[in-house]
């Protein structure tokens, strides 16, 4: 009787053949000769209270009869008819009942074989972890980690720090180069932006980002490349072996259409060694213009100056900052903190002088009860009131530039607009129209031959909600079209329309008024020039030309997938223009999370384990 069961039973002494139970005192068969325990069993699971009971009291050799009966399944089935349902505190009736086996149970508790499968997808969904949640390859190792994980799956055996480093996380990075090589592949036309960044550990990356339209017409954004950059020396000649080395290593060295660059002197060097058109970044190319004609200034140096000391001053200094909140209050201002410049970016600046300006009153306030050492000036507070305005339009352009979805198609348009405003004249004594007219001078310089690059030229014109409208002068549309005229007829399309009847100028659709538009409205003429039809690529851009220009909220290429047809032409080459974007912001995206990777926890990773962390990281590791 040394079974457990007999905690529960006992011989009945009339016949040694049965046992009786303690709970209901029932005789139960012990299989005559072969006296086993399997019906004793069989009937403890109808006392599974008086089991759970018993098993507290009992010895750890005894205690896995009593998980094991606590662990029962208790199925609950519906009496069927109808009168059992008219009886008086009638209810459900558990009628099965299971119970895992011994078997079962020890086999819940082994740890997962070498090669399990279960095992296997669970060390790779804790790679993913580390990578999309930016976690060291230490939180393997955690304690609390590694007793969730047991508590959640005791089977599973943790790997080591050094297993996810060189075998997981490698493994994973090899797929998934595979199914974006794959998506390349795809691509007719792609445009590319780069950039390099140095770590805080001195390892130098150059980060490589591809853009195009898929054949859904659908924008697509991946990145490539963080990839460590082992010359010792950011040469032109070196910059440009990098770059072409790893666009060739990808595969799409023949499909780049233009890069996007930023405007340091070795990078523009490298790229006029290499084939590839290259244009500037937007976003850089309006900073190095408020360089040029607004911080270059005295009389705005010595205001932001003022501004910045008197930031510093509440910044530091928790006795002035509840002066100043106490201030706030009694005046009625916002409850907002001051705001501190960045050097690396100018739009700080507006931020700083908008905040201030907001709370000029409460600064006021908070100044007669501390001890200043920086005082702004009634002129000076007139200044930066007329300087918020010309900042603002630039902040404007800029955040444009850096969304996601916008393109090179509209470098003209925010350009061009930018240089109108800047014609207006500067409030009357507030001398600031040196400084828009220094601000003007740098933005023509720096875009003196807008008009007339292939880049900006055809993808400004294959945006249906600019096409000619936002060039300067006729003779410059002109030669626009003709651009794209030629473009269209080098094409071998077999399948083109038919003439189609030429037409007056239609009007524009200026659409919104609002946000960037308000400025673009401003440079958008009311009617396109006629233009003769001689051919078919011709007929085709005249037709297109003449149609009026869609709402500014409209998503171009929709409008593109739905011209395959009537415009099979211009659908082909809108897949190549419009594919580049107008700012470096995918590259500079890159390092700002190669930064976050590369923090206090982590700042011992070797490069090429920063490489493949980053590529996960930037949309090609699904989560």
């Amino acid at each position: 009787m040394s079974s457990e069961v007999w905690e529960h039973f006992s011989v009945y002494a009339k016949d040694p053949n049965y046992a009786v139970c303690k709970y209901c005192k029932q005789n139960i068969s012990r299989g005559g000769k072969s006296q086993t325990t399997s019906a004793m069993k069989k009937h403890l699971k109808k006392h599974p209270v008086h089991v759970r009971a018993a098993s507290r009291s009992v010895s750890s050799s005894n205690e896995i009869i009593g998980e094991n009966v606590a662990e029962l399944k208790l199925v609950e089935t519906e009496t069927d008819s109808s009168s059992k349902e008219s009886q008086p505190g009638h209810s459900k009736s558990i009628v099965h009942q299971t119970q895992p086996t011994l078997k079962d149970f020890i086999a819940k508790r082994e740890k997962f074989k070498p090669g399990d499968t279960k095992s296997a997808n669970i060390t790779k969904l804790i790679g993913k972890m580390i990578c999309l949640d930016r976690q060291p390859f230490s939180v393997v190792e955690d304690k609390g980690f590694n007793a969730l994980v047991d508590h959640l799956e005791p089977r599973y055996a943790m790997p080591s720090r050094k297993y996810f480093a060189n075998k997981v996380i490698p493994s994973m990075y090899a797929e998934t180069v595979s199914s974006v090589q794959k998506t390349l592949s795809e691509a007719e036309f792609v445009s590319v932006t780069m950039d390099l960044w140095t770590s805080t550990a001195n390892d130098d990356y150059l980060g490589v980002t591809v853009h195009f339209i898929d054949r859904d017409f659908c924008a697509q954004h991946i990145c490539i490349e963080v990839v460590p950059f082992p010359e010792i020396s950011h040469s032109a000649q070196n910059i440009c072996s990098f770059l072409t080395r790893t666009l060739v290593q990808w595969e799409i060295n023949d499909k780049v259409f233009a890069v996007v660059r930023d405007n340091a002197r070795n990078v523009v060097a490298a790229l006029n060694l290499s084939s590839f058109n290259h244009i500037p970044c937007l976003a850089h190319t309006l900073q190095l213009v408020i360089k040029d004609g607004l911080l270059s200034s005295k009389m705005v140096a010595a205001v932001t100056g003022a501004c910045r000391r008197m930031v510093g001053h509440f910044k530091h200094s928790s006795h002035a900052t509840k002066v100043l909140r106490e201030a706030q209050k009694t005046v009625g201002s916002p409850a907002h903190r001051l705001v501190q410049d960045e050097p690396t970016r100018w739009n700080s600046i507006l931020h700083m002088l908008e905040r201030l300006y907001e709370q000029r009153r409460a600064l006021a306030l908070a100044a007669t009860n501390l001890a200043l050492h920086v005082e702004i000036s009634v002129a000076q507070w007139e200044l930066i009131e007329n300087i918020i305005p010309i900042l603002k339009i630039f902040d404007q352009a800029t955040l444009q530039a850096s969304k996601a979805g916008v393109n090179s198609s509209e470098i003209i348009p925010i350009v061009n607009s930018l240089l109108q405003e800047l014609k207006k004249p500067a409030p009357v004594l507030s001398g600031l129209q040196g400084v828009k007219n220094d601000l003007f001078a740098s933005l023509t310089e720096r875009y003196r031959t807008l008009e007339e690059e292939e880049v900006y030229v055809l993808s400004t014109l294959l945006d249906p909600r600019f096409k000619g409208a936002v060039f300067t002068s006729k003779e410059k549309l002109d030669r626009a079209v003709e651009l794209l005229t030629t473009a269209a007829q080098k094409l071998d399309l077999h399948k083109h329309c038919g003439v189609v009847q030429k037409q007056d100028g239609v009007p524009i659709q200026t659409g919104s008024s609002s946000g960037i538009w308000s400025l673009y409205s401003q440079i958008m003429p009311e009617r396109l020039a006629s233009i003769k039809s001689d051919s078919t690529a011709v007929d085709e851009v005249t037709r297109y030309l003449r149609d009026p220009t869609v709402n500014p909220d409209t998503n171009i290429l929709e409008y593109w997938k739905t011209q395959s047809a009537c415009l099979p032409r211009l659908h082909k080459l809108s897949k190549k223009y419009l594919c580049s974007p107008p700012a470096t912001v995918f590259s500079e995206r890159l390092f700002s999370t190669t930064g976050n990777i590369c923090d206090q926890k982590r700042n011992h990773l070797d490069p090429e384990r920063v490489k493949m962390l980053v590529f996960f990281l930037n949309k090609n590791l699904k989560g």
